[in-house]
């Protein structure tokens, strides 16, 4: 219990560091005690509060509201279909995420006074495991809240007043049991090291997905969450699903204690240098790739190779390497068919429902926040090897295309996947972003003309997908085409002439 109490306050005053690193951009002194000082804090308390309560959330629920009352019954009936499935498609890959990446990460002050202390390695995997339940019911439950409120809409006015209360209530038991079956597999592995050297473990979460020959044991979490959103939620449901998530819990406790911190600790050594560079971390936008690729790299040193590549030549070499890196890491394989799928159905949605236009900058807001990163990994690789890249006889365009070949066709697919459930958007306009977004994600680090301009994602996104929007939405899909097809052109003329 001591031990508990020690690393709970220890997490406490390194998130007030962390808040204190923020909340000096708004003149907040934290050795300043006087009255002055005290009365400002308050005044910035009470100012974000009413910003955010009653100005952008309170926005973002009325126009949750109009979305919902504008769609039909047939396009409401498809996406509470559809919910179920989508949770699980979620648990499936967050259980494949932590089966291939450690779920217990270390700084170098944990490393220094956790691992190499007695304390009880159950409880720094609770207390860890608790920090990033917490951090992902910020993330998870406004979503939740959202959704339901759209959802509920089309419901009967005595059971969707309470539609979205009780739809983020469910979610609490949900994402608990999402997280922990995922950091179950991520702790088995740290717990048995030997389980590392076998490479099939990464994806090992994959066999979940033959419960869906069981629909009903696959959709059964999503359907809870359904059931409470539609008034229909019984205790006995409610009753399983927390017995579910304590004994997950309790598996985890009981696994946890038998968890080798020495590898724990190897393993979180990128994560710690990333979190000794505070708030620098976010000055380098490539620090997060680097990291991964250290830690892909540690995952392969000293292993055997146990299969036999076929002979390829010419540039169906590359092709094939740009395969076999993808397969490598199944989780950017699953991102891009879950990104391709999210943005094709939500462009759908809101062209089903005949939503105003400025749900579009909704959407446009998410592919800026959101990219799609995964499209240009290798071809972002192959740029950083200039010693590597003098050997292969290609122009910069040709090795675009052959590196994001794979990674498009899987955010392509997700995309059509979608797509053809109900076909509304036209399908060249589909393939046209998509390419749009591959081009955007490339040019971002390829030096232009000949005063090495780099032109980020967000500004080439903007001006490219954003046109394509505004021309779809007030003149036509002719003239979205048109002007996605023209973005596709001269982004790919930059590209050509790049100067590196």
């Amino acid at each position: 219990m001591i031990e508990l109490k020690v690393l709970i306050r220890l997490r406490l005053q390194q998130w007030r560091h962390r808040l204190v690193l923020l909340l000096r951009l708004f003149g907040y002194n934290p050795q300043d005690r006087s009255l002055r000082e005290f009365f400002y804090n308050l005044y910035l308390l009470a100012f974000f509060l009413v910003w955010f309560v009653f100005g952008a959330w309170g926005a973002i629920l009325q126009q949750a509201v109009q979305f919902g009352r504008m769609m039909s019954p047939v396009l409401w009936a498809q996406l509470v279909a559809g919910l179920p499935w989508a949770v699980f498609a979620g648990l499936v890959g967050l259980s494949l995420r932590y089966a291939r990446r450690t779920p217990l990460t270390l700084s170098f002050p944990d490393m220094a006074y956790i691992a190499g202390s007695p304390v009880s390695r159950r409880t720094v995997t609770l207390v860890q495991f608790g920090q990033m339940a917490l951090q992902a019911m910020l993330l998870v439950l406004p979503v939740v809240a959202i959704t339901a409120v759209i959802l509920a809409q089309p419901l009967a006015a005595t059971i969707g007043y309470w539609a979205a209360a009780r739809a983020v209530i469910a979610a609490v038991p949900l994402t608990l049991l999402a997280l922990g079956l995922a950091w179950l597999w991520g702790i088995m592995r740290l717990a048995n090291p030997t389980w590392t050297q076998w490479r099939g473990y990464g994806w090992l979460p994959l066999l979940l997905v033959v419960a869906s020959a069981w629909p009903k044991l696959a959709l059964w979490p999503g359907q809870v969450w359904l059931n409470a959103l539609l008034g229909t939620w019984t205790w006995s449901e409610t009753a399983v699903l927390v017995l579910l998530v304590g004994l997950l819990l309790m598996a985890l406790a009981w696994v946890s204690n038998r968890v080798n911190l020495i590898v724990v600790a190897d393993e979180s050594n990128a994560y710690a240098r990333q979190q000794a560079l505070g708030a620098f971390a976010w000055l380098s936008p490539n620090l997060a790739s680097d990291r991964r690729a250290i830690q892909q790299q540690k995952r392969v040193v000293g292993q055997r190779p146990f299969l036999t590549l076929p002979a390829f030549t010419g540039n169906t070499t590359l092709l094939a390497r740009s395969g076999l890196m993808m397969l490598r890491q199944g989780d950017a394989i699953f991102a891009l068919l879950l990104r391709g799928a999210l943005f094709t159905g939500a462009a759908q949605f809101i062209l089903a429902s005949s939503a105003p236009a400025e749900f579009w900058l909704f959407w446009l807001f998410g592919l800026l926040l959101f990219p799609p990163r995964e499209l240009a990994m290798i071809f972002q690789a192959d740029w950083r090897e200039p010693f590597l890249r003098q050997f292969l006889p290609l122009s910069w365009g040709q090795l675009l295309v052959i590196d994001t070949a794979v990674p498009f066709l899987c955010l392509l697919l997700g995309a059509l996947l979608v797509w053809l459930i109900q076909p509304i958007v036209s399908p060249i306009l589909i393939i046209l972003v998509s390419i749009l977004l591959a081009l955007c994600q490339s040019i971002a680090f390829l030096p232009l003309t000949r005063w090495r301009v780099h032109v980020p994602y967000q500004a080439s996104s903007l001006v490219t997908v954003g046109g394509t929007l505004a021309a779809g939405v007030f003149v036509g899909g002719w003239a979205a085409g048109a002007v996605a097809g023209t973005a596709v052109l001269l982004l790919s003329l930059a590209i050509r002439h790049s100067e590196i």
